[in-house]
C-alpha cells in the first residue's frame, strides 16, 4: 500500500503542475493546498471535494457501509476514509471539471473571494450560494453517456457493495480507482 501511496502522490504531484495551464487569468493556481486554501483555485477544489465527499459517505452509509472504514485510506479520527477511496475516481470528472469551468466561464470572479488570513481564502457568502448552486447542477447533468455525477456514484457504490457481499474486496487489491480483483468491480466511470 505503501508503494501505491508513492505513485499516487507523485500522480497527484504531477497533475496538479499542468493544472495551473488549465486557469486562466486573472486567477493563478501555482500548488495544491489543501487547508487552509493559498488561493481562489484551491478553494474551489477544497469546497468541491468536501461536498462530494459528504455526499459519498451518505450513499455509503445508506448501503449499509460504515464511511469511516476504508481499503485504500486508513481509519483515521473524523476522517471519512472509504468515501476517500471511493471519490478518487470521480475528483477530476466532477470537482475538478467544475472548478476550472466556473473559473475560465467567470462565472466567479476574483472578488468573489475573501482573505480569511489563517483559515486561508474562502468564498464570500453570496458566491458560496453561487457555487452551492452551480455544485448542484454540475451534479444531476446529464453526461454524454447519459447519467449524471451522482448517478455514477451510487453505481460505484452499488459496484462495492456487490464486491464485498460477493468477498472479492481485500486492502491489498484496492488501487486507486478502487478496482477490487479482476472480478469486475471498478470504482470509475
Amino acid at each position: 500500500m505503501d508503494a501505491l501511496r508513492g505513485v499516487e502522490g507523485a500522480a497527484a504531484a504531477r497533475y496538479f503542475q499542468a493544472f495551473d495551464v488549465m486557469v486562466q487569468p486573472p486567477f493563478r493556481f501555482e500548488r495544491r493546498s489543501k487547508h487552509p486554501a493559498h488561493n481562489s483555485v484551491n478553494a474551489l477544489l477544497n469546497l468541491g471535494y468536501t461536498l462530494l465527499t459528504g455526499e459519498i459517505a451518505g450513499k455509503l452509509e445508506h448501503a449499509g457501509f460504515d464511511p469511516r472504514v476504508g481499503y485504500y485510506h486508513g481509519v483515521r479520527c473524523g476522517r471519512s476514509s472509504l468515501a476517500l477511496d471511493v471519490i478518487e475516481p470521480h475528483r477530476a470528472d466532477v470537482i475538478d471539471r467544475l472548478t476550472l469551468s466556473i473559473l475560465n466561464r467567470r462565472m466567479l470572479g476574483v472578488d468573489d473571494f475573501e482573505d480569511k488570513r489563517e483559515h486561508g481564502i474562502r468564498l464570500a457568502p453570496d458566491a458560496l450560494r453561487r457555487y452551492l448552486s452551480l455544485y448542484e447542477h454540475a451534479m444531476g447533468e446529464a453526461s454524454a453517456e447519459g447519467n449524471s455525477p451522482r448517478a455514477r456514484i451510487r453505481q460505484s457504490v452499488e459496484a462495492l457493495r456487490r464486491a464485498v457481499m460477493a468477498g472479492h474486496a481485500k486492502e491489498s487489491t484496492v488501487e486507486t480507482n478502487l478496482t477490487i480483483n479482476a472480478q469486475g468491480f471498478e470504482g470509475g466511470t
